[in-house]
């Protein structure tokens, strides 16, 4: 399904926001990014615009706009309503709201929304445009055209709605009405490459191929990468019997889409039909490697194992088509020529005798009747199966392309580290918790911060470092307590990695100030990470595993070690001081160690009750509640991760948007 693309003009550029010109300042530059398409921008911007000015609607509503463009379909409805909920006439928040939900499959919603819209602003055109878009995604076809006739006569000129109405034709079988709206949409707009292909492929279901041809000739002029019009000039050379200009045109579309698995079979397929053999069963290793539960890719690739001579890969591959579709007689009955090729006479029996139940049982079933089960053509012992497919065909029974799984790591623990030089940044953020900022003070180690990133500084850095204050301490200069000694050193070896002379330094200064929560902290983060590294020989730990095929569970990789020792340390830090975010942050991610995603939730909530701007807490816990299949839930908080600066909120949103398509 084709995503709408949301175009908008900042019509209310004139518009007063607030008496303050800092407000003001912000809204233009946030406006300015948006037209940059520098979204993650617009969005911090905006952020700062809504928490000083919690009833700007129009802050709201480009905020919305940065996050539809980012993907993040969730929080765009969200910010949508808020800027309605402030203003219940926002004719651009409807409307909108509306493409947003209609992308998201929420039908009724877009629809109410559009119906709002329209009851506003009954001359508002691009409403009805909109509303067409939807009744076209959700097959209201007759709907979907009486809209696009109400655009079109205000806008005649528009070339896309007459695509979309054209198309609404086709899918009621009217193909004049469809050839004429695609006509129409090359006279508005000659140079369209997409309005050129449509109106090629209508001439190519009407049989007329040399118009056909210079439609997608002209369509490819205009637009190089359109793999829609080669992929159909292949199929018009493929029947003209011009065979190697339809490779060619296959392998454009290739270069284009190096994933698209129909294009991979029809190029094996013309390049069996000349010869090139081994080509072609590159081609079939391809379309099984992308589309591993499709049928006809390893049942052709069979064949041509046969013709090579290959009867023990043809019989492999006849048998995993067979485990695809065990309905499949045609299969049954090559693989029992191959087995008799093998001399496995038994075998031979025994598939010629399935095939001829099944084929008999498939008689029986559709005899008298019209039609039938589409899946009854795997029967029919006269059917070619290396018939080229069309470019919306399906390729076989199934084509679900094969994808990596989403490896997703939760933000790491924070604990207190070193740096050369502190910015003006990581002041800020040492300053965000009193607590953070007290402790540092009084333990006077310079250039710490709290941080959940890693050490930037080298191991020659830190060693020189470390020799220097040795040195300082020897020579008499400095005498510091003991647990600042041990701590600032504890914090060095953190630094190179070396986490048992870490976690032993640490625990001598806790048993020289038993009362301070961030050593506390810091031993439990140390400790995690320890067993991290050592569990990072095979498989590294804080992640979620987020299988591509959304029919299998999501599921978090195994641990093996037992985190009491840091969730003791973790707990203790908190009945210290109960205040801190940073701590209950920490414990939500041993937690997840742990499996107790429940308590994880909790923590991470607390966290953010005590630091509403705590980004990674939102993030975190967006994974949890999305492995938990809070999907709603888990996309705000991803969302809320971004407008507070956090940009791989929305690279993570896209993933699993993408995911669930």
């Amino acid at each position: 399904m084709k995503k709408i693309i949301l175009i908008f003009l900042l019509f209310f550029m004139g518009q007063t926001v607030s008496a303050q010109y800092n407000k003001q300042y912000i809204y233009y530059m946030s406006q300015n990014s948006i037209l940059d398409k520098q979204y993650y921008e617009a969005i911090s911007l905006l952020t700062i615009l809504i928490d000083a000015d919690s009833v700007s609607r129009d802050g709201y509503f480009l905020r919305a706009i940065a996050k539809y463009n980012l993907n993040d379909l969730i929080g765009a409805e969200q910010d949508f309503s808020s800027a309605l909920k402030i203003n219940p006439v926002y004719v651009e928040a409807y409307q909108y709201r509306a493409i947003t939900r209609s992308i998201m499959g929420n039908w009724d919603d877009a629809i109410n929304d559009f119906k709002m819209a329209i009851r506003i602003r009954p001359d508002y055109t691009s409403t009805y445009y909109s509303r067409g878009v939807t009744f076209l995604m959700c097959q209201q076809f007759d709907n979907a055209i009486f809209d696009f006739n109400k655009f079109i006569r205000q806008n005649p000129k528009a070339m896309e709605a007459y695509l979309n109405r054209g198309s609404a034709y086709l899918m009621l079988k009217d193909t004049l009405s469809a050839f004429n709206d695609f006509n129409k949409a090359v006279e508005v707009a000659p140079r369209s490459g997409e309005a050129l292909t449509r109106r090629g492929t209508i001439y190519t279901v009407m049989k007329k191929n040399k118009e056909a041809r210079k439609d997608f000739d002209r369509a490819i002029y205009y637009d190089n990468k359109n793999k829609i019009a080669y992929f159909n000039r292949a199929l018009i050379n493929a029947n003209d019997n011009k065979p190697v200009d339809a490779i060619r045109d296959f392998t454009s579309v290739i270069k284009i889409d190096s994933t698209n698995s129909l294009t991979y079979y029809n190029r094996a397929i013309t390049r069996a039909q000349i010869g090139d053999f081994n080509k072609a069963m590159e081609d079939y290793d391809k379309v099984v490697e992308l589309a591993p539960d499709n049928v006809l890719g390893y049942y052709n690739r069979a064949s041509l194992s046969v013709k090579l001579g290959n009867y023990e890969s043809a019989l492999d591959d006849y048998s995993y088509a067979i485990h695809l579709y065990p309905d499949f007689a045609n299969a049954y009955l090559a693989r029992a020529s191959v087995r008799y090729r093998l001399n496995d006479m038994v075998g031979s029996k025994q598939d010629n005798d399935i095939a001829e139940a099944k084929i008999a049982s498939y008689k029986n079933k559709y005899k008298g009747v019209g039609g039938g089960d589409d899946f009854a053509i795997f029967a029919d012992t006269s059917r070619t199966f290396n018939k080229m497919l069309s470019f919306d065909s399906n390729l076989g029974i199934s084509d679900k392309v094969k994808d990596k799984n989403i490896d997703i790591k939760l933000l790491s623990l924070y604990k207190v580290i070193k740096t050369n030089k502190l910015t003006e940044s990581q002041i800020t953020e040492n300053k965000r918790d009193k607590s953070v900022y007290n402790f540092f003070a009084e333990s006077e180690i310079e250039n710490v911060l709290i941080s959940n990133s890693p050490v930037t500084m080298t191991r020659e850095e830190v060693m020189n470092e470390k020799d220097s204050r040795q040195k300082d301490r020897g020579d008499g200069k400095t005498s510091p307590e003991v647990w600042k000694v041990k701590f600032e050193d504890a914090i060095s070896w953190y630094s190179i990695k070396q986490y048992t002379s870490s976690i032993n330094d640490l625990t001598g200064a806790i048993d020289d100030n038993p009362l301070n929560p961030f050593l506390y902290m810091n031993r439990s983060s140390v400790h995690c990470e320890m067993m991290e590294f050592v569990q990072s020989i095979g498989n590294s730990g804080q992640r979620f595993v987020i299988e591509a095929d959304k029919t299998k569970e999501l599921h978090t990789v195994k641990q093996v070690y037992d985190f009491n020792n840091a969730l003791f340390d973790i707990n203790y830090a908190i009945s210290l001081n109960p205040n801190v975010a940073y701590f209950y942050y920490n414990r939500a991610n041993i937690n997840v160690l742990s499996g107790d995603m429940l308590q994880a939730i909790a923590d991470y909530s607390k966290a953010v009750e005590l630091d509403k701007r705590f980004a990674e807490a939102y993030y975190n816990r967006g994974l949890v509640q999305i492995y938990l299949k809070d999907d709603k839930k888990g996309y705000l908080d991803l969302s809320r991760a971004g407008e507070l600066g956090l940009k791989n909120s929305y690279e993570i949103i896209n993933m699993y948007m993408n995911r669930e398509k």
